[in-house]
């Protein structure tokens, strides 16, 4: 899922089925920012396929995610709701590892797509590539499981590698 600051409700009305939150804020940074104060940078990562090779990344329009946080700001960071400095989530990602939520979307485009950004839509990309892939693989193998099962006269088993 993603979603830049957004009024209460759209995408929330999806996103808290996987006890996670699109805050109604945008994020920003008076000390350390891409030329304007809401292109905020990001180095502090959570290791995971997500996150991997990241070192630095800007977030143009972000809001913040209650979420289990994979990228999250600096103590220099205000949200516009409270007004306080803080570390706030950007990316979250379920405990099951299988919905990853984030709160900006011009990262992805022309001209955003500096420093490691393309790293990260790179991995993006292979996180949803893989995960789908591991879904059918799983579900074809319980296909595959379940026929042989209901064949007494046949013993073959289907496999994908």
């Amino acid at each position: 899922m993603l979603s830049e600051p957004i009024p209460e409700g759209e995408i929330n009305s999806i996103a808290t089925g996987f006890s996670i939150l699109f805050r109604n804020d945008y994020l920003y940074n008076l000390k350390e920012n891409d030329g304007n104060f809401k292109y905020i940078y990001l180095t502090e990562f959570k290791e995971n396929n997500i996150t991997r090779g990241l070192h630095k990344i800007v977030f143009y329009t972000s809001s913040s995610v209650f979420g289990d946080g994979i990228i999250v700001t600096n103590n220099d960071t205000y949200s516009s709701n409270s007004g306080e400095k803080g570390r706030y989530s950007v990316a979250v990602m379920t405990e099951d590892l299988h919905t990853l939520a984030i709160g900006d979307i011009t990262f992805l485009t022309e001209p955003y797509n500096v420093m490691d950004n393309n790293r990260l839509i790179n991995n993006i990309a292979d996180f949803l590539v893989t995960s789908d892939f591991k879904a059918i693989k799983a579900e074809v193998n319980t296909t595959a499981a379940n026929m042989s099962n209901a064949s007494s006269s046949k013993n073959e088993t289907i496999k994908i590698p």
